[in-house]
């Protein structure tokens, strides 16, 4: 059957983790059918005959794969929804998030922040302004003022 030339194999996966059952997607007249094949068959040596066994575990992993990406997308949606937790709709959501936990930060996270600042501003066209917001990242004392110069690095120029 697989071997007629008015046959299109689209996919085939296998449909247990035994891997004793394969559903085949397959073009025939212009119609788009689905056939279910055991191992047991003929039909299945004829299936890795003409289509490879290879290319059958290939499709295996790449639907497995799009399951798994669409499974995320929806918890990721559900665990939004209740609140659990919340679309970073700004670049620097996770600066400002910071800003509301506490005011007294160590040297080391004060130094880790004003570095991440100054490279998230690296590639902007500041012009004469690049030199005055480095200076205010770097002399910044708490996280407030970084992110005041973040802010003014990405606003247009007054």
């Amino acid at each position: 059957m697989f071997r007629s030339t008015d046959i299109k194999i689209l996919s085939a996966i296998f449909a247990d983790e035994q891997r004793t059952q394969v559903t085949v997607k397959y073009l025939q007249g212009g119609s788009e059918l689905t056939e279910n094949v055991l191992a047991s068959q003929k039909k299945f040596q004829e299936l890795v005959d003409v289509y490879g066994l290879d290319n059958i575990h290939e499709d295996t992993s790449n639907w497995i794969e799009e399951k798994h990406d669409q499974n995320d997308k929806f918890i990721e949606a559900i665990a939004e929804q209740r609140g659990y937790v919340k679309k970073k709709d700004h670049e620097y959501l996770d600066l400002f998030q910071i800003l509301f936990i506490k005011d007294d930060f160590s040297d080391e996270l004060m130094f880790k922040l004003k570095i991440e600042a100054l490279q998230s501003i690296q590639d902007l066209e500041l012009g004469e302004r690049k030199r005055k917001i480095h200076k205010l990242i770097r002399s910044s004392h708490r996280p407030r003022d970084i992110v005041v110069a973040l802010l003014e690095a990405t606003s247009s120029p007054s």
